[in-house]
């Protein structure tokens, strides 16, 4: 009988080294109970808040959220630049945070969406936020989901590197509506202060 003792010996190795053919557990973020609650855990969607196409992106996902998971929507919305937007960033894994925020400059250069125990960054944060919208957009991103990151994320950075040359920039977002209150996270929330 050492052969079985033999593989189960090579397979804690394997687990033990995280070989390549192991796939590695997703890492999981420090929780953030003023913004993530058990009332409210629904991802938060950090935009930069002085881009013309992320605050028409932001538009179109408050109008057209499925809002089958939770009567508010099923997402949330910051800016980068709050205090929400820079404290969730603060809590992403290096790579992603590098992928988000350019160390030399400081600039925004990737959407980002937190969830109360992982995110998501450049390209999947977009197929994300798309599987959460209604009609042809939900379509585009289910199908989206099955192009390689290879192809995905070189696309998303072509385009993000050169959004604000194409559709420049504002100092405004969306304008008051009956929906802010419970779509936008105010930085009140990180004083405790729920609303």
């Amino acid at each position: 009988m050492p052969r079985p003792r033999l593989l189960v010996a090579a397979l804690g190795c394997a687990t033990a080294l995280r070989l390549p053919w192991r796939r590695p557990a997703p890492q999981l973020l420090p929780p953030v109970p003023q913004i993530f609650t058990p009332d409210d855990s629904r991802p938060v969607v950090l935009f930069d808040g002085e881009c013309n196409l992320c605050n028409r992106g932001v538009n179109l996902l408050l109008d057209r959220d499925r809002c089958d998971d939770d009567e508010r929507g099923n997402l949330r919305v910051a800016a980068l630049q709050s205090g929400v937007g820079r404290t969730l960033c603060a809590r992403l894994p290096p790579d992603q945070y590098a992928k988000a925020v350019d160390a030399e400059t400081g600039a925004y250069k990737s959407i980002v969406v937190q969830g109360a125990r992982e995110a998501w960054v450049g390209s999947a944060a977009v197929l994300k936020i798309g599987r959460q919208l209604r009609g042809p957009l939900g379509w585009l991103a289910a199908l989206g989901s099955f192009v390689p990151r290879l192809v995905l994320d070189p696309a998303y950075g072509f385009v993000s590197r050169r959004r604000k040359l194409w559709f420049g920039e504002s100092d405004q977002c969306r304008v008051w509506d009956d929906d802010w209150e419970q779509r936008f996270v105010d930085d009140a929330v990180l004083r405790g202060d729920p609303g």
